[in-house]
């Protein structure tokens, strides 16, 4: 597509500056779910062996819950 006005030509350079955007958000989103994981599995955590639980959920939970020591048992955690 070559736009030839210069509403199109603009139309098109703000799509390509969106997509840019976009693409470098992405490669952030990469960087930082690489680095959960290597922190998760570095705190010796099982969760991400569990079917849907990824590096960003098993941080959000351990960093949610902090020290497990805190609950007596596991229904107290599980009404937490």
């Amino acid at each position: 597509m070559r736009p030839r006005d210069i509403a199109g030509k603009t139309r098109r350079r703000i799509a390509a500056e969106e997509l840019a955007d976009l693409v470098a958000v992405e490669a952030k989103m990469k960087k930082a779910t690489a680095e959960l994981k290597v922190l998760v599995k570095a705190r010796g955590s099982r969760l991400m062996d569990l079917r849907g639980i990824g590096p960003v959920v098993a941080a959000r939970t351990l960093a949610d819950v902090g020290d497990i020591a805190r609950f007596p048992d596991r229904n107290r955690f599980a009404s937490c």
